[in-house]
């Protein structure tokens, strides 16, 4: 079923849900965000066996040690912290960004939608 079908079948937000429903399954306790400079932004879940991100040149959260003894409310504050640098230090496209964070099943969608 192509997208305009997909569509046609649901109202757009419905059709919008739908489709970050299916996307959104990494929770933040195992949330690794990746990126480059200027470039690419990705959502691993961590550990990366299968080094989706090899590609790409640095990457913070869940692969960092001290990220698992954070509880959940210090591991909101660094994710914001991370996303500021992604955007402001290294200049990755914050709408990038966004649809990056649409993965992460912590993340309210008011924020990255």
């Amino acid at each position: 079923m192509n997208i305009d079908m997909f569509y046609s079948l649901f109202s757009r937000a419905d059709a919008k849900a739908a489709i970050v429903a299916k996307v959104r399954k990494i929770p933040l306790g195992r949330l690794m965000l990746c990126w480059t400079p200027g470039g690419e932004v990705m959502a691993v879940e961590w550990p990366d066996r299968a080094g989706v991100a090899a590609h790409l040149f640095r990457s913070d959260l869940a692969c960092c040690q001290d990220w698992h003894e954070l509880e959940h409310h210090e591991r909101v504050v660094k994710l914001w912290t991370v996303v500021g640098q992604i955007i402001c230090r290294d200049g990755v496209d914050p709408a990038k960004v966004r649809r990056a964070l649409v993965a992460c099943t912590d993340v309210p969608l008011e924020l990255v939608a």
